[in-house]
């Protein structure tokens, strides 16, 4: 098989002996992509020293059909996101991202704009930009790439004064709000205030400038929506789903 070559950034990484590793790599035209990178921890070699979560190269890797692993031959790093670490929400809002693309992704899948949009993400989050509102956008385009968008248009008669409506996660859409006692099908309970947030980062891939989202509360109130949902897709929590918002 010729060999590919793709920029990528890393998912996560795994020690394979005293100086290989394995690695989960995000590629903009190939997906995520799991390989084998032997001799990747020595000093000197084609690998630039090794993978870190979060680090921005080229990969070059020989891909059989039907094996576990690719066979990674070279990396040449580009970027390695040093003052993401120096802050921890930050850290935590990194390390989320690169989880939410490997846990919501098959592998050799494709997804250009998601791709795109977690090298903004990540950008943003080293020049020392609002995390949650990069994660608000980055868990945003994640269920929309991955056909899991909610549909926030109103329901039917919501009430002219309802500051409070229902979500069906399991219809993926808004619904009246019955009130706190109602009972039968799940209904999450969502502010109005929190859907203009929502609604306004539609189609806004790309973190702004600090200030664009004012409201500290509303921004968690959303992010944490989103993750709900995302969490209702995965049937699980993610660990660092719960250290990112139990920082937040």
């Amino acid at each position: 098989m010729p060999p590919i070559t793709d920029d990528a950034y890393v998912l996560r990484h795994w020690p394979y002996s005293e100086t290989s590793q394995t690695a989960a790599l995000f590629t903009r035209t190939h997906g995520v992509l799991r390989g084998l990178a032997k001799g990747a921890r020595r000093d000197k070699g084609p690998f630039s020293g090794g993978f870190e979560t979060l680090d921005l190269g080229q990969i070059v890797a020989i891909i059989k059909p039907g094996a576990e692993l690719a066979i990674l031959t070279e990396w040449s790093l580009a970027r390695r996101p040093r003052s993401i670490y120096q802050r921890l929400l930050a850290h935590h809002a990194g390390l989320y991202i690169a989880d939410l693309v490997r846990h919501t992704l098959t592998d050799a899948d494709p997804h250009p704009d998601l791709w795109d949009a977690m090298d903004h993400a990540v950008r943003g989050l080293d020049s020392g930009l609002d995390p949650l509102e990069i994660v608000l956008r980055f868990q945003w385009v994640t269920l929309d790439e991955t056909g899991h968008r909610p549909d926030l248009s109103e329901p039917p008669d919501p009430g002219s004064e309802a500051a409070v409506l229902g979500y069906d996660p399991a219809a993926g859409r808004l619904r009246p709000d019955p009130g706190p006692d109602h009972v039968g099908a799940e209904l999450w309970r969502i502010r109005v205030a929190t859907l203009g947030l929502l609604r306004g980062i539609d189609h806004t891939r790309a973190p702004e400038a600090p200030g664009a989202l004012d409201d500290e509360q509303a921004l968690l109130r959303a992010n944490l929506f989103l993750a709900s949902c995302l969490r209702w897709v995965l049937g699980r929590e993610l660990p660092t789903m719960t250290a990112l918002f139990d920082q937040g």
